[in-house]
C-alpha cells in the first residue's frame, strides 16, 4: 500500500525555533555582558600615558645630539622608521626647530613629527601626530644627561588616553610595545654613536 504522506508536526517546529530564539539570546546577553565588561575597564584606565626608556651611552653629548636633533640622521637608528614600504618627507631646516617628517605606510600608519623645542645638547622635543590607525596627538622629548662614563639618553613619548587607546590598554601593554622599541632604538643610537667614538 502506498505510503501516507508525513504532515510536519507544528509542535516539534514551534519548540525548535523557540529553542533557537532562546540561543541567540543567551549568546545576545553574554557579549553584551562581555562588552560592558571591557567598557568598565577601559574606563578605569589613566586619562594620560607616559612611556619612557633609557641607555648610557660612551660618548659626550654634544657628539650624541646631532643624530637626534636631525630628522634624517634620527631615521637611520629609528625603528618605527623600518618598514621599507614607508613613503617620507622632510620639511623646514635640516635640523633643530621646525625641522618635520611626514610619513605613511600599512605598518608605521600615517603621521607627522616636527621639533618644536631644542636645548643644545641636552634636550629636543617634538611634537608627534598620528590620523592612522588611529588619531593621537603625543609629546616625545629625548635627554642626553652627562655622567662619568658618557651620556644618560632618555626617550620618553607622553600623550592623553583616548577612549580607543583606554580599549587598547585592556588587550596589550602600550608600555612593553612602544617600550621596545624604544629599547631597540636606543640601543642601535649607542652602537652608532660609540663606533663613530672608536673610528
Amino acid at each position: 500500500m502506498p505510503k501516507e504522506p508525513t504532515v510536519p508536526r507544528l509542535g516539534h517546529s514551534r519548540s525548535k525555533a523557540v529553542e533557537m530564539m532562546h540561543t541567540a539570546v543567551v549568546i545576545a546577553l553574554i557579549l553584551l555582558a562581555a562588552l560592558a565588561v571591557l567598557v568598565l575597564l577601559a574606563s578605569r584606565q589613566p586619562d594620560a600615558f607616559e612611556i619612557s626608556r633609557a641607555i648610557e651611552i660612551a660618548a659626550p653629548p654634544e657628539h650624541i645630539f646631532p643624530a637626534i636633533s636631525n630628522l634624517a640622521t634620527l631615521n637611520t637608528w629609528n625603528p618605527f622608521n623600518a618598514d621599507p614600504s614607508i613613503v617620507g618627507t622632510y620639511s623646514g631646516p635640516a635640523d633643530g626647530k621646525g625641522a618635520a617628517y611626514a610619513f605613511a605606510s600599512p605598518k608605521a600608519g600615517t603621521g607627522s613629527i616636527e621639533i618644536t623645542e631644542v636645548e643644545p645638547p641636552h634636550a629636543v622635543t617634538m611634537r608627534l601626530v598620528m590620523t592612522k590607525p588611529f588619531a593621537c596627538d603625543n609629546t616625545v622629548v629625548y635627554t642626553l644627561a652627562p655622567v662619568p662614563k658618557g651620556t644618560h639618553v632618555t626617550w620618553s613619548m607622553s600623550g592623553k588616553n583616548s577612549p580607543l587607546a583606554r580599549l587598547m590598554c585592556i588587550l596589550m601593554s602600550p608600555d612593553r610595545m612602544v617600550g621596545g622599541m624604544f629599547d631597540k632604538g636606543l640601543s642601535d643610537l649607542k652602537k652608532l654613536t660609540e663606533a663613530r667614538m672608536e673610528a
